[in-house]
């Protein structure tokens, strides 16, 4: 799916087993976040392992009409994560998400 994410357009999926917005390094260096080597003070178990994370404050992210702001989501490091994942930080945050058919309708 495309989401803007403090209003750049990134490509997520959308992830129900993420707990947070993880995002992949390449994704936070277009939106201009640039962590340290010291800021990857977080662990998270992904597709293709364990990757260190750091922690980011996000404005807003904005799929379709909804939009959803203040979140706290983390930026893999570099090699780490292949897509953007919105996990239940965004989820949580919704009226309500269900599946109709291959479409996921979410309601802000």
């Amino acid at each position: 799916a495309r989401a803007y994410i403090n209003g750049r357009p990134i490509a997520v999926m959308v992830d129900t087993g993420a707990t947070q917005i993880a995002m992949t390094y390449k994704d936070a260096e277009r939106l201009g976040l640039r962590p340290l080597g010291s800021d990857f003070t977080l662990t998270a178990r992904t597709a293709n392992g364990t990757a260190r994370m750091a922690p980011v404050e996000l404005d807003s992210v904005r799929i379709g009409d909804v939009e959803v702001t203040d979140l706290r989501g983390s930026i893999a490091e570099q090699g780490k994560l292949h897509i953007t994942l919105l996990g239940m930080e965004f989820i949580r945050k919704l009226d309500r998400f269900e599946l109709r058919g291959r479409e996921l309708v979410l309601v802000e």
